[in-house]
């Protein structure tokens, strides 16, 4: 049995708290800041970003940089410290590690999104897990193992537990699904752990409807924007080949699965810190509701998946800008 949410549902993201957002930010300025030669993620980001907020009263300035110490430089630095919000767009092992927030913060900026210790964190799957069984967040039953040694009994164990005949093996510390594996034995996932490197996490495969919820903490509040359906046709997993050419669909859940996900969602995104937009995973089955991890370092384009959200919450993507860049303001009466 799985633990039910909280009497006391998430917001939702909704107009009248964007609005409230909105008159936050006019009149400010906001500091884009960015890499000189940005990757198409972060391009498309940047410009999103930096042709909304004109329209929404704010002044904007950008900083470029091709290494972070450039960020330390005087002209940098009085960039920094005139912007009432700094939003960043880096993408990759720069933004995993956490480097560019914690720069910005040895400067004092104020800066949209999340702090340097989420990124971090919602990088390590077992951390998370942890996390959510702490939240009383029902996941699922896994194995951290290191690569190159002989695993077979504890996989066998895991399937004993749970039942399993088929499971998912993964780094423990990664991103977009690379390394990802579905086999369809204990054997199979045994040889997978031994013939790798690093540490994996190992759970056993379910199947069901793949959910991903949008958060955000906007006016001190964790808000949630309508569950989208990511939709597999056929494929087992949503590996680094399904994620080349990703569908989703809003996933029309019925409302009391509508309810569990977003408060689940809330209560992840609250659990590792999470301030800016984040997305959390979930399997819907006929087993319940699942959850599988927290996307915080998320495409903020767009063509992105939690730009997908918004319009399916009946929202348009100057909305989604407002929501990551105040996320980054004060709450109105503090300083």
């Amino acid at each position: 049995m799985t633990s039910q949410p909280e009497a006391s549902d998430p917001a939702p993201i909704t107009a009248q708290a964007i609005a409230t957002a909105r008159q936050l930010l006019a009149g400010s300025t906001v500091c884009l800041l960015a890499r000189e030669q940005p990757s198409p993620i972060e391009a498309a980001e940047l410009a999103g970003f930096a042709q909304t907020l004109p329209g929404c009263g704010v002044t904007v300035t950008a900083i470029r940089f091709a290494d972070v110490h450039e960020l330390y430089r005087p002209a940098a630095i009085q960039a920094l410290g005139a912007a009432a919000v700094v939003v960043k767009f880096t993408h990759g092992p720069l933004n995993r590690s956490g480097l560019v927030p914690a720069v910005l913060d040895t400067l004092s900026a104020r800066r949209a999104g999340h702090p340097p210790s989420v990124d971090i964190l919602s990088q390590r799957k077992s951390l998370v897990k942890e996390l959510m069984r702490r939240e009383q967040v029902p996941t699922l039953d896994y194995l951290l193992l290191d690569g190159g040694v002989p695993v077979g009994a504890q996989v066998a164990q895991l399937a004993a537990r749970t039942g399993a005949t088929a499971f998912v093996v993964k780094p423990d510390d990664g991103n977009a699904s690379e390394g990802l594996h579905w086999v369809g034995s204990v054997e199979d996932a045994a040889r997978i752990v031994h013939d790798s490197g690093g540490r994996l996490v190992v759970e056993p495969y379910r199947r069901g409807r793949i959910i991903t919820v949008g958060a955000v903490t906007l006016l001190g509040q964790v808000r949630t924007v309508a569950p989208l359906e990511y939709l597999l046709d056929g494929d087992l997993v949503m590996d680094a080949d399904w994620k080349r050419n990703p569908k989703r669909a809003p996933a029309r859940l019925e409302p009391s699965v509508d309810a569990e996900v977003r408060t689940y969602a809330a209560r992840v995104h609250r659990a590792v810190g999470a301030r800016g937009l984040s997305r959390t995973d979930f399997i819907v089955g006929p087993d319940g509701v699942t959850a599988l991890e927290i996307n915080t370092n998320i495409g903020l384009g767009p063509g992105h998946d939690i730009a997908a959200a918004f319009d399916a919450t009946g929202l348009d993507y100057d909305d989604l800008v407002i929501c990551q860049t105040a996320s980054g303001l004060p709450l109105p009466g503090q300083r």
